[in-house]
């Protein structure tokens, strides 16, 4: 399996030049002991930083002990480098086969690693994060909108806390029996945490049986139409079916036949509920029509707002899922959190 590790000690800005603190060794102390446990159990070790604040130093580091203590085992790992730049983890015993790949160098994005971090995430079979800042955000983003497997380690702060919290919905429908060893990792770190680590990076990495798609039908006012469109988006970057009706004018406040049976034949009825919404002509239908057949057993098995604004819906939709959704990261979570506990 190839592993590609990302972060930093967020303590530690790339500006200065000093050794790591008291405070700052416990993370490269665990992100050594991630790099031996991944070196023992034949990973490809994906990296592209050598600065001493970085995971991917550290990782390095304790693969090469790996290396040293077990001479006759070979240790592979990929380095993305930009177009141009230093060999880095250079001179590494015999038994350290280190692929080099090289990318266009950009420097005005992202100091020139956007494509080298974009590159190993490609390549890799998994993104394991530890700490850092912006980059691993980004990289985990995107990562999870590629349905490419993320463990963030919340243990040492940066932005994998964030991840992780963004994550752990996701992380409660694949790993099931082994989540509580994952909620350990938000503890302080300790002996035998990289094998849990590696063990959930493995199991996260475990092939999915194939099933049909589940659907949802989207509910909107016109004038939302863009909360609509990114709420679609996000739900085919998961290969989902959306079934949404565009028209903008009706003449009555009906149904018609061809909305119902879009919602008849959706898995989850999701309404984009604010002002607008409650005084629309034809959206509280949607939502009551939807929640009459879920009461009957029917799809949609599930009905679920995504609050827009602060207006709280009538009180006979109080018992519905309710999920903010004010601002893009809102809907990002909310999102995730619907397709994790789909059924």
């Amino acid at each position: 399996m190839k592993i590609l590790f990302m972060g930093s000690v967020p303590t530690f800005p790339r500006t200065e030049e000093r050794e790591l603190s008291d405070q700052e060794k416990p993370f490269a102390q665990a992100c050594q002991e991630i790099g031996y446990v991944a070196a023992s159990r034949r990973h490809t070790i994906l990296l592209s930083d050598d600065h001493p604040a970085s995971a991917d130093y550290h990782v390095f580091h304790g693969a090469l002990r790996y290396a040293g203590e077990a001479q006759e085992k070979s240790v592979q790992i990929e380095v993305n480098r930009p177009e141009g730049s230093r060999l880095i983890f250079d001179g590494s015993p015999g038994n350290v086969r280190i692929d080099y790949r090289f990318h266009p160098d950009y420097e005005h994005v992202m100091h020139g690693t956007l494509l080298p971090c974009l590159a190993a995430l490609e390549s890799s079979d998994v993104l394991v994060t530890v700490g850092g800042g912006l980059t691993v955000k980004l990289m985990g983003q995107i990562a999870a909108d590629r349905e490419k497997p993320v463990l963030a380690i919340p243990s040492f702060g940066g932005t994998s806390v964030q991840l992780y919290e963004n994550f752990r919905y996701y992380y409660k429908n694949i790993l099931k029996d082994k989540i509580n060893v994952l909620a350990l990792l938000k503890s302080t770190w300790r002996q035998g945490c990289a094998e849990k680590a590696l063990d959930l990076a493995e199991a996260l990495k475990q092939p999915r049986s194939v099933e049909t798609p589940h659907s949802y039908f989207l509910s909107y006012v016109w004038e939302d139409s863009e909360f609509a469109d990114h709420v679609e988006v996000l739900l085919h970057r998961s290969r989902r079916v959306i079934n949404r009706d565009e028209s903008i004018f009706r003449a009555g406040v009906d149904l018609s036949d061809v909305v119902k049976s879009f919602i008849n034949e959706s898995d989850t009825f999701i309404g984009l509920w604010n002002a607008r919404y409650q005084q629309s002509l034809w959206c509280p239908h949607e939502l009551a029509y939807s929640r009459n057949r879920q009461a009957q057993g029917l799809k949609p098995t599930r009905v679920v707002l995504l609050m827009l604004d602060e207006i709280e819906p009538p009180i006979q939709f109080f018992n519905l899922l309710r999920l903010n959704g004010k601002n893009r990261e809102q809907r990002e979570n909310s999102i995730r959190k619907v397709i994790a506990e789909e059924k």
